[in-house]
């Protein structure tokens, strides 16, 4: 009777059921734990092949005009985020697409132009002989596992800056001094490494959403510069209009031209110069004025009216490249053309115009422009009370000096301008 009734005992005591249970299952217990943790490593694996494919496409996109500039870099950058000597090649050249992002409907296009976008898949594969290894998967025989990320970057030009100083040594390339009272609605970039590249000084006021400069920033005395961003030893934009040639003179259809009343003028060559004289009333009908061997002056209190105009200063002969000059009480309102070789450029002085000279907008002027003023040799200055209001106007020259009041507006969409401010990359895929 004592067997029977310990019999019963055991075989009610769960105590043993358990530790039975524990035992059979501890097997398969640390195998999913082992399992886990190699999917946490192979997580780990994948975010860093993701953070290397969107650095390295974030790289490659800025060298697309040259895929194999882009091809290299992508491979530099993937090679200082997963060096090959730990993980084995995670980019290689066939792992860099260069295509078309359609920013409408967010796809890329392999191999489509106009090329903005970059592609880059980083990977550790077996077939590129650098597959992930697995340590505890091995005891189920799972050795290595193949794991990949994939990142889209797209350039585009970022637009929002309307002056550039481009001198890139010149002690203060963009200057704002004296009483000036500026309010921009764009940026100001210098692309002068100067410890004063932009300068703010003595009672001025500026106020621009952005400034850049490729060397430092001077502000002095009562001087102040309100921006929401302020960058110092930046890159150096490029000049988009580096490429723009002037256009062939040849003999000349006007000498020494003057308008002196009511007048309509038309495009052509005006050799000698062009002089609005004080009280005339100009219309200017659409086209391309080039002023050969001499100044463009537009005197006080005349008037000036053109849609779709460009102002060419440049010297046939070579050593004789004009200025512009317009003086106080001028009421001007210009637009240069939208489309064609000279769209969106205003006034274009001929880049072998030399260094010294210096164009100006005088105290009073009221200025409507819409376009381009571009003086990539020579000195640009507003002084006081020149306005440049209600439409697109961007400033590219050596050197520019505002010592009078401007409000400078970028309403620029349908102008026909080239977007100033460099280029900026974004991951999109």
């Amino acid at each position: 009777m004592s067997f029977v009734r310990h019999f019963r005992r055991l075989r009610q005591d769960e105590r043993g059921a358990i530790g039975i249970f524990f035992v059979m299952a501890l097997p398969f217990m640390m195998l999913m734990g082992a399992i886990a943790v190699d999917i946490g490593f192979l997580w780990s694996v994948q975010a860093q092949l993701q953070a290397t494919a969107d650095a390295s496409a974030l790289a490659a996109v800025t060298k697309i005009e040259n895929s194999g500039d882009a091809k290299a870099l992508a491979s530099e950058y993937a090679e200082k985020n997963m060096p090959a000597a730990k993980y084995g090649q995670v980019v290689s050249p066939n792992s860099v697409v260069i295509g078309h992002w359609n920013e409408d409907g967010n796809v890329f296009a392999p191999g489509e132009t106009p090329a903005n976008a970059v592609k880059i898949t980083a990977a550790m594969k077996a077939a590129g002989g650098n597959p992930a290894k697995l340590y505890f998967a091995q005891v189920v025989g799972i050795k290595h596992a193949d794991v990949q990320a994939s990142s889209i970057a797209f350039v585009k030009a970022a637009g929002g800056f309307c002056i550039l100083g481009l001198d890139p040594y010149v002690s203060k390339a963009v200057e704002f001094r004296g009483n000036a009272n500026v309010d921009m609605k764009c940026g100001i970039a210098s692309n002068s490494s100067a410890g004063d590249s932009l300068a703010v000084i003595g009672s001025a006021t500026v106020a621009a959403p952005e400034a850049t400069m490729a060397g430092g920033l001077n502000v002095q005395g009562a001087a102040t510069l309100d921006s929401d961003t302020v960058t110092e030893n930046a890159a150096p934009f490029a000049d988009p209009y580096s490429g723009l040639n002037v256009p062939y003179v040849y003999g000349c259809d006007y000498n020494n031209h003057t308008a002196k009343k009511t007048v309509t003028l038309y495009p052509g060559i005006y050799c000698g110069g062009l002089t609005v004289n004080s009280k005339a009333n100009v219309t200017f009908q659409p086209g391309v004025y080039i002023i050969d061997d001499g100044d463009l002056r537009i005197n006080g209190n005349s008037q000036l009216y053109g849609e779709g105009v460009s102002f060419v200063l440049t010297s046939s002969s070579g050593y004789n490249h004009g200025t512009l000059t317009l003086n106080g009480g001028a009421e001007i309102a210009l637009s240069a053309p939208t489309t064609g070789e000279m769209a969106g450029v205003l006034f274009y002085q001929d880049r072998n115009a030399p260094t010294g000279g210096r164009n100006k907008v005088n105290s009073g002027a009221e200025i409507e422009f819409t376009g381009l003023l571009y003086f990539p040799s020579q000195e640009l200055e507003f002084t006081g009370g020149a306005e440049a209001d209600n439409g697109c106007t961007h400033i590219i020259a050596r050197k520019i000096t505002v010592s009078g009041n401007a409000d400078l507006e970028n309403n620029c969409e349908d102008a026909g301008l080239k977007p100033l401010g460099g280029k900026k990359a974004f991951i999109v895929g």
